[in-house]
């Protein structure tokens, strides 16, 4: 295996992160449609080869330029088309054709429940055993609850393995700027608890505001920091509430110097793939509050020192949790590093080494097939 090239859309810190540690032990070349991360700009990426690929014309230059692609790895799972990526199908397909070893990367969970679940399911069953993605090698589904969605698809558990969404460590080059913060909560007010993401209604912000403006006590703080067409809303809610702060969009460096100074990062959406802010709330040693619909909270059943689950739309439960932690009160300088120093295991670069254990399992060089280091 001379390398990996990694074809993708757009580049992310949540996978970008893994492929540089990748990159410093082997060559990987990232072959994207734009070089930038959302409104933040371009990231100055370490260890890998960047090509811009918008054509499939671009496709056919890159795989003549590597010469002889099947002594290559490469992570592709377009296996449906969207405006404005048509060429990473393509290159799936002449990939395949190539007989290259071709993995699927981040293939999140899906509403597999329900009538129209049993419709996704039929539809990822077609595509992984009958249609184009049968002959993708494996599936790396973002953790328990992606791989039980496409059990529930039909497709072979030997296919499948646990590979989750990362962001940058604290430690991070990509994260080490300088910037003055906001006037985040009142240290002397108890729990800090803290919200990063959209404010959308599939994250559940508004039904969040709600339960915290209905509780019987001053022992709190919460923070929102993020942006979408509910914010408005959000803003009118807690126009007379001095406990509930909102911050609009923060850069990462930003919203991780924020997390230094909270208690417990809350999570509440009735759907999420993932949802890469668990990660930065336990790098940083936040507990974290999270609904059982997101697949990170894999990451905290089970473990209650990392804080709690609460049933997708079920808001009494929310509250309990949510008086549970204020009676937990902040974390301890103890408990803030127990709680850092375990989510060293989802650091990109554990990560990478994981990727690379688990590449050579499916290609023949290892029998055992190696766990998560989350697992």
């Amino acid at each position: 295996m001379k390398g990996i090239v990694f074809w993708t859309s757009t580049i992310c810190m949540h996978s970008a992160s893994v492929f540089e540690y990748v990159g410093g032990r082997m060559k990987v070349i990232i072959a994207c449609a734009s070089k930038e991360y959302g409104t933040f700009g371009t990231l100055n990426l370490k260890n890998v080869e960047i090509r811009q690929v918008r054509s499939k014309e671009d496709v056919d230059r890159l795989i003549e330029m590597i010469q002889i692609p099947t002594e290559y790895i490469h992570v592709n799972g377009c296996l449906k088309v969207y405006p404005g990526i048509e060429q990473f199908r393509y290159a799936l397909r002449k990939l395949l054709k190539l007989k290259c070893a071709v993995f699927a990367l981040n293939a999140e969970q899906f509403q597999w429940w329900g009538r129209k679940g049993f419709l996704r399911r039929m539809q990822w069953f077609f595509l992984y055993n009958i249609g184009i993605g049968r002959n993708i090698k494996a599936i790396g589904c973002t953790g328990k609850s992606g791989i039980e969605a496409y059990q529930k698809a039909l497709v072979s558990k030997k296919r499948l393995f646990d590979f989750i969404y990362t962001v940058p460590s604290p430690q991070s080059y990509l994260l080490n700027q300088v910037a003055d913060l906001p006037n985040v909560a009142n240290l002397e007010c108890g729990c800090k608890f803290v919200y990063v993401g959209q404010i959308i209604s599939r994250k559940c912000v508004i039904e969040m505001v709600e339960v915290f403006k209905s509780l019987n006590t001053a022992d709190y703080s919460l923070e929102i920091i993020g942006e979408g067409d509910k914010e408005g809303e959000v803003i009118d809610m807690i126009k007379d509430c001095d406990r509930i702060h909102f911050w609009g969009k923060m850069a990462p460096f930003v919203v991780r110097k924020i997390l230094m100074k909270t208690d417990v990062l809350i999570q509440p959406s009735n759907l999420d793939g993932w949802g890469c802010t668990v990660n930065e709330g336990l790098m940083t040693g936040n507990r974290v509050l999270v609904s059982d619909a997101v697949g990170s909270s894999s990451l905290i059943k089970h473990r209650e020192w990392l804080g709690a689950t609460f049933r997708s739309g079920i808001w009494v439960d929310f509250k309990s949790k949510v008086l549970m932690e204020i009676e937990r009160g902040s974390r301890s300088v103890d408990e803030r590093k127990r709680i850092s120093n375990w989510a060293e295991c989802i650091y990109p670069e554990k990560e990478a080494n994981y990727l690379i254990e688990i590449l050579d399992y499916y290609m023949g060089k290892s029998q055992t097939k190696p766990l998560a280091p989350w697992a």
